[in-house]
């Protein structure tokens, strides 16, 4: 299967003057926000296209930008082809911005890439591949971020400093960044406007957001996800999904280098998988029946069980084991009997939508109070060690 990178090779030297800019191009520019700008020495902003190349394959010799994770073999790949045609090569990235994610306990990078047909496009970074990423990334169902306001500061303050036409996009949390800013921006900043992207990128709750100003850009939005998407499922968007192939599986497919592309489109899937469905359904289930004080002790402590594996990438949790199922399986039999009940939901979707593992079947290859009578001594079953051993490593 074709991915971005290939779209990049095989269209980098047509200039957006003779084919305009397409849903390949946005997604490609959502994924430029990942590279990891921030540990290069000596960037200084505004930066071409040709510099960002020179600047990542000296920071990154082997070709993997590591501090990104399963993205990083990708991410040097991404820019060496932007910066090789006519397409991306004259583009300049500016306004380069990161919070450091410890205050406030948030996430937020952006930085905003000028192109040759003079439109300007704001790239919104998503959470990591982390557990803390992606319990980040679940607290959007009960509150709004620091984060979003931050979102919306930079459009503003990109929007005064640049004229013409504003593009906006992100992948994951970045897609939900991107939509905030975009539906509570001034009016003179949303008329500029002309695209707003969502990569597989959680939704809004309308206790937390009105959705009236989502609607009213969602003649301008696109959202788009994968057949198995997990994050994209989360709450409410203003437009309906389009769903992509992918050539990888369960929560891999949350990397949109994974995503089908046959020329200057996206390869349109049949709908979303079973599992992905099924996710849907059990979050909904769990959303409706609690307010947002239960929605944010579901969370913390369905997602203080999955930490407690000991494993910080949300992926290893599946292949953590004896050692991480025992410590999740202590973590949750500690808990208070009505809290374990609200929470068993959330967690068959998490670990089961993700991973295509039925949670109470791994409850039960577990010792102590998770297996069947099993004593303390006693190891996972095989069941759960070929369905642990069959899982992708990495986020």
């Amino acid at each position: 299967m074709h991915g971005i990178n290939d779209y990049l090779e095989w269209f980098g030297d047509i200039g957006l003057d003779e084919v305009p800019f397409n849903e390949v191009d946005a997604l490609a520019l959502a994924m430029l926000s990942y590279v990891s700008f921030e540990g290069i020495e000596d960037v200084s902003m505004p930066l071409d296209m040709t510099e960002a190349n020179e600047l990542v394959a000296e920071a990154f010799p082997d070709g993997v930008d590591a501090p990104a994770g399963a993205l990083g073999p990708y991410l040097p790949v991404l820019v060496e082809r932007m910066a090789a045609g006519r397409r991306f090569g004259t583009a300049v990235i500016d306004h380069f911005e990161i919070s450091d994610v410890a205050r406030d306990n948030k996430q937020f990078c952006a930085l905003t890439v000028h192109l040759a047909d003079k439109s300007h496009y704001l790239s919104y970074r998503g959470t990591d591949g982390t557990i803390a990423g992606w319990r980040e990334d679940f607290e959007l169902t009960y509150q709004t971020f620091a984060a979003q306001d931050d979102g919306l500061d930079y459009l503003t303050r990109v929007a005064a400093h640049t004229s013409g036409v504003l593009r906006l996009g992100g992948h994951s949390k970045g897609g939900n960044l991107a939509a905030y800013a975009a539906a509570l921006a001034p009016d003179e900043v949303r008329e500029r406007v002309a695209e707003l992207w969502c990569f597989d990128s959680p939704g809004f709750d309308d206790q937390v957001m009105s959705f009236d100003r989502l609607r009213a850009m969602s003649d301008r939005t696109r959202f788009v996800v994968p057949e198995g998407s997990i994050i994209g499922m989360i709450l409410g968007h203003a437009a309906s999904p389009e769903v992509v192939t992918s050539d990888a599986h369960g929560i891999m497919q949350h990397n949109a280098f994974t995503w089908g592309v046959r020329g200057r489109s996206y390869e349109a899937a049949e709908g979303l998988s079973q599992s992905s469905k099924r996710f849907n359904e059990l979050f909904d289930k769990v959303m409706r029946e609690h307010d947002l004080d239960g929605r944010r002790e579901v969370i913390a402590n369905a997602f203080g069980v999955l930490e407690a594996s000991g494993v910080t990438e949300f992926s290893d949790i599946a292949t953590s084991g004896r050692t991480g199922y025992a410590a999740m399986g202590r973590a949750y039999t500690q808990l208070d009997p009505d809290v374990r009940a609200s929470i068993m939901d959330t967690l068959m979707a998490l670990v089961g939508g993700a991973f295509g593992i039925a949670w109470d079947g791994v409850m039960a290859s577990l010792p102590g109070p998770f297996g069947e009578g099993a004593d303390e001594d006693a190891a996972p079953s095989a069941g759960a060690d070929d369905a642990a051993q069959a899982l992708p490593d990495g986020v």
